[in-house]
């Protein structure tokens, strides 16, 4: 299987969107580049690293409908 892209994401800049709409996060992780739609394939993954805690996204386009 092959990703498409790939994206991290501090574990504050996910906080900062907690108690707010899922608009917000959405927001948030496309600003990223994550892609939002139903044509995508998205997969996250939370990890430790030096800056913390970081949301690691990877992402391929579905083939077909």
């Amino acid at each position: 299987m092959s990703w498409d892209g790939e994206a991290e994401i501090t574990g504050e800049e996910i906080l900062a969107t907690s108690g707010k709409s899922a608009e917000a996060y959405l927001k948030l992780i496309h600003a990223h580049g994550v892609p939002i739609g139903p044509d995508y394939l998205v997969e996250m993954e939370m990890r430790k690293n030096e800056k913390g805690t970081v949301y690691y996204y990877r992402w391929m386009r579905k083939d077909g409908p």
